[in-house]
């Protein structure tokens, strides 16, 4: 076993000093391109397997190329439930670029708590390598992009499994039927072994293993007038684990929306919004649920830079579960406020910062258990030179979860404290997770870049099952596109 460890560890080194080498003796001597950035107004992101920050869909690093031909104006498609509109401009950005690439990185890495645990941690150098292959394109009606990726991370200290492979698929799909109405999909499944603090559903504990991860909303949107709209969604999500005793936890999730939009004045738009959320549990029924939604808001464009999101309302949730005789069934239901909101400035060239909130009920599969949720996440994508560039990605979630009746209004927590755990007995127990990248990179030619990264991960928890636990996670590698 140790010389085996010993071939794959000479290998990758090997492989990383021959991938610089060649990388960078092919452009030596061309000029600099600018600096990329351009990440899309999707969701901000949480930590992705190779030390990045993983965004939503977005017009990715500006290059050589011949632009294709799109439409003038700029293109926004609805984001998921719950995270920003996703704006794409044709002929900028990755429509700028030739129809498709691929992309090599390899990082070296080092992982301060490869176990995710609160006592007894295990620490481990780590070496990630993943390659990814980005297509686009568009026409005077058709825009599409497709982004995959395929990655191994190596761990040299991690007694039993030493490998985690991932993989991603997204896609980005918008089509103008008629002048009045046009259609549009986002698709992302991926394979993931990390935590996801940015996604619902998704596991914030390594302990729980691998998993498949999959979001998708389709959109159609019809312009019955100059200030009337309606945009009718279908979204599936689900999350699936591949250990059997993770299972119990696994989720589908379809949702039903109709939104009814008025535009009040060129910058505002008012928007009356119905949702039905099925959710199901495949290996425990007794967890299914129907969650109706009923929201008001408004969509604001104060300029080309800057828009924002809102929606308000309450959530319904009724659980039915079999009847303890007769064979009849009987039903329990939680309510509770509902609020999103998004906001997305384009502050400079290539340079953006995304904000998005969340609060409502979470998915359970107990009905007597309660979970209500306040997620908040920041992406923020700064150019600081033609060739360097700085981004940022923050994940901060309070989860509260009531067990049993409803507490007396002495005990409800209404304003938890920041950091700290809280554990009212027999009531309540509240959890905060806190997930922050911080990412450089430097571009040494069109086609050779440099990257650094720093992972910081937080869980403060009162539940015994899922413990708390801190995680310190840094990467340097380099990127090559061909």
């Amino acid at each position: 076993m140790t010389f085996k460890m010993n071939r794959l560890r000479t290998a990758l080194f090997l492989l990383g000093c021959l991938f610089l080498f060649s990388a960078y003796a092919e452009d030596t001597g061309s000029s600099g391109a600018q600096a990329g950035g351009g990440q899309g107004s999707g969701q901000a992101g949480g930590q992705d397997t190779t030390g990045g920050a993983a965004g939503g869909q977005g017009q990715g690093m500006a290059g050589g190329g011949q632009a294709a031909a799109a439409p003038a104006a700029p293109v926004v498609l609805p984001g998921a439930y719950g995270s920003a509109p996703i704006s794409v401009t044709p002929g900028e950005g990755r429509f700028a670029k030739p129809p498709y690439s691929f992309t090599l990185t390899l990082q070296q890495g080092y992982d301060s708590n490869v176990f995710t645990t609160e006592k007894n941690q295990v620490s481990s150098l780590e070496n990630t390598g993943q390659l990814a292959f980005q297509m686009q394109g568009a026409s005077p009606r058709t825009i599409f992009t497709l982004d995959s990726t395929a990655g191994l991370s190596y761990f040299w200290n991690r007694p039993g499994k030493s490998e985690d492979y991932n993989g991603n698929i997204s896609l980005l799909f918008f089509h103008r039927i008629t002048s009045r109405m046009n259609i549009s999909a986002t698709v992302s499944v991926g394979y993931l072994s990390q935590p996801n603090f940015a996604a619902m559903n998704a596991s914030t504990n390594q302990q729980a293993g691998n998993y498949i991860l999959a979001n998708s909303r389709l959109n159609l949107s019809y312009q019955w007038s100059a200030k009337v709209q309606t945009n009718t969604s279908y979204s599936i999500n689900s999350t699936l684990y591949q250990e059997k005793k993770q299972q119990t936890s696994n989720i589908i999730e379809n949702t039903f929306g109709n939104e009814f939009r008025f535009l009040l004045n060129p910058r505002t738009s008012l928007v009356a919004e119905g949702r039905l959320t099925l959710d199901s549990y495949p290996k425990m029924p007794t967890g299914d649920s129907t969650t109706l939604y009923g929201l008001l808001g408004a969509d604001y464009v104060l300029s080309s830079r800057l828009s924002a999101t809102a929606r308000g309302g309450l959530q319904y949730r009724t659980y039915s579960t079999p009847g303890s005789s007769g064979g009849g069934s009987s039903s329990q239901s939680q309510s509770s406020p509902y609020a999103e909101t998004t906001m997305t400035y384009i502050y400079g060239h290539q340079s953006n910062f995304q904000w998005t909130n969340r609060f409502g009920l979470d998915s359970s599969n107990v009905a007597s258990q309660k979970v209500t949720s306040f997620r908040t996440g920041v992406n923020f994508n700064h150019v600081l030179t033609a060739k360097t560039t700085l981004t940022l990605g923050l994940n901060y979630n309070i989860q509260n979860t009531q067990t049993g009746s409803t507490p007396s209004f002495g005990e409800i927590v209404t304003v938890p404290p920041i950091f700290g755990p809280i554990s009212i007995p027999g009531s309540t127990t509240v959890q905060y997770q806190i997930n922050s990248v911080l990412g450089l990179q430097y571009m040494l030619t069109p086609k050779f870049s440099l990257t650094a990264s720093y992972i910081f991960t937080d869980v403060i928890s009162a539940v015994q099952f899922n413990s708390s636990y801190t995680r310190n996670q840094i990467f340097f590698g380099g990127t090559y596109t061909f």
